[in-house]
This record gives structure tokens, C-alpha cells and sequence, in this order.
């Protein structure tokens, strides 16, 4: 199989994160880089490849960040990717997050996850977003998303960095209900 390189020279850390399915479908993380149109360290991307069958080569489909904007540009999207099926899980660990009962307070580094569904196209177009669900200022939990998995209707989100040791966590979403209702389970170390 050939090399495959980066879009562009500002996808800074291509290759962080990768997930493949079915030998012929991929989804790369370049968390560190700087997206085309919106300048900022760590913006981040993550981009959709397939493989041609008669190429054998790998073939950009998407940069998976284009289709919304992102909230911060420190978010680091990309820094953690997993494709099953139609969906797409891609973590922003360091983006900034907004209270609602204060929503001109900026959390930094709170994190978030979107949960991408392929369209009728083949596009990973549709989102869903998973932000943190005990968010508190005490809490001092940080880098929600850190590591991902998707095993068939579950979503993990892993928090392995919160500012207390003892409060480090892994929460688990079923994927038809609401991302805003509570997980289903919470696995605290």
C-alpha cells in the first residue's frame, strides 16, 4: 500500500489518532494542525479517506471539521477518532466550554465529542454533540474526550486527565437516547 500524507502542510500531528473499518474506510486525526480557513494553534481536523479497489490508493473523501465551526480554536479536533458503521466519533478535548446558567463564562479545556452519522451521500455530515454531564466549576473536570470508543450502540468518553487523580472517569452513552440525559454508567478509578 502507498504512503498517505497529509492534505495540506498545516495538518499538524496527521496520524495521532486513526481508525479503520472494513480495510477500506478511515478516518484520521491531525489534532495539532491548523484548519484552511480558521488560523489558530490546535484548530485541528479530522479527515474521512476510502480505499480505491483498483488504485489501491488511499482517497480523500472529507476534512470532517468543515461542515461546522468550531467553538474554540484550541480545541484540538481530531485528537481522538473512531468510525463504526455509519457513525464517527471525533474528540475536541481542550475546547472551551460554556455554562448554561452563565453562558458568557468560558470552562477552558472542558472538552467535548461529536458523534458524526454518515448521510445518504456517504458524507459524515449529521451531528450530535456530547459535552460533559457534571459540569461544574468544582468539578474540575478537563479534557472530556480524550480517548473514544464506539461498539455498537454505546458511546465511551474517557476523561483520563481531570485536575483530581481520584476523579478521573469514563462515561458511557447509549447512542439513541439524548446526549444531554445522564450516561448510563460512570466508571470512576
Amino acid at each position: 500500500f502507498p504512503v498517505t500524507i497529509p492534505p495540506y502542510s498545516g495538518a499538524k500531528g496527521f496520524g495521532y489518532s486513526m481508525s479503520i473499518q472494513n480495510d477500506n474506510e478511515m478516518i484520521v486525526g491531525a489534532p495539532f494542525g491548523e484548519k484552511r480557513y480558521i488560523y489558530g494553534n490546535n484548530q485541528g481536523e479530522a479527515f474521512h479517506y476510502v480505499l480505491s479497489p483498483v488504485t489501491k490508493e488511499w482517497i480523500l473523501i472529507s476534512e470532517m471539521g468543515q461542515y461546522f465551526n468550531m467553538d474554540t480554536l484550541s480545541g484540538a479536533f481530531g485528537y481522538s477518532v473512531k468510525i463504526s458503521g455509519k457513525r464517527a466519533a471525533i474528540s475536541a478535548p481542550f475546547e472551551t466550554f460554556y455554562l448554561d446558567d452563565y453562558p458568557l463564562l468560558e470552562v477552558a479545556n472542558q472538552g467535548k465529542v461529536y458523534l458524526l452519522e454518515k448521510d445518504q451521500f456517504g458524507y459524515f455530515t449529521n451531528r450530535t454533540i456530547y459535552y460533559p454531564t457534571s459540569v461544574s466549576l468544582l468539578d474540575g473536570e478537563r479534557n472530556y474526550g480524550t480517548q473514544l470508543n464506539i461498539f455498537g450502540d454505546i458511546l465511551a468518553v474517557g476523561v483520563p486527565f481531570s485536575e483530581s487523580v481520584e476523579n478521573d472517569f469514563i462515561e458511557i452513552y447509549n447512542l439513541y437516547c439524548p446526549p444531554l440525559s445522564a450516561p448510563l454508567y460512570r466508571d470512576w478509578e
